[in-house]
């Protein structure tokens, strides 16, 4: 699952619980309800919807209101200014090369290790975690929440990144620092 595009047909009901915001990238998934889990992540960017071209929350809206079929086709991007990172460890006690602060924001990055290097993203710092193995992570999660839930994830797991800004814009919070 890296920045691609995909199709997803989904139930127009369930759809029109999806919360989409217009940001500086284009009209983006701010929040994803519990029946459309795994269809689609925070910060997806909407790209079309019933192959008509979307450009701004409303018109999104307004689609798949009038939308005369049961099912509704969403085109998205994928990721477009995230990063998915899948990782790897011995035990749920090791350590994986970053440190958290303040919920899902990551403070530190160890050079040299398995994060370090799959990142591949110098400002990693200024990243946050969004999901682990698909799992929602909440931007205004505690700090000892998210390294519980990585914990529990098991050895072979994956993390998808949003940068802090971008997640501030998503979101309309700012985030505690």
């Amino acid at each position: 699952m890296d920045k691609e595009s995909i199709c997803v047909e989904v139930e127009k009901s369930k759809l029109l619980n999806l919360k989409i915001k217009t940001t500086s990238a284009g009209p983006c998934i701010s929040k994803v309800p519990p029946g459309l889990l795994g269809k689609f992540y925070l910060g997806d960017r909407i790209l079309d919807i019933n192959e008509q071209m979307i450009t701004t929350t409303d018109f999104a809206y307004s689609i798949i209101k009038t939308s005369k079929n049961d099912m509704v086709k969403v085109t998205v991007k994928r990721l477009i200014r995230g990063y998915f990172v899948e990782l790897h460890r011995r035990n749920p006690e090791e350590g994986l090369g970053f440190s958290l602060t303040d919920g899902p924001v990551i403070a530190s990055v160890s050079p040299g290790t398995d994060f370090a290097r799959k990142a591949n993203c110098a400002m990693m710092e200024k990243m946050v975690i969004t999901h682990v193995n698909g799992q929602y992570i909440p931007f205004n999660s505690e700090t000892r929440q998210v390294n519980m839930t990585i914990r529990d994830a098991g050895s072979r797991f994956f993390v998808i990144l949003q940068p802090l800004d971008f997640m501030t814009e998503l979101t309309g919070s700012a985030h505690r620092t």
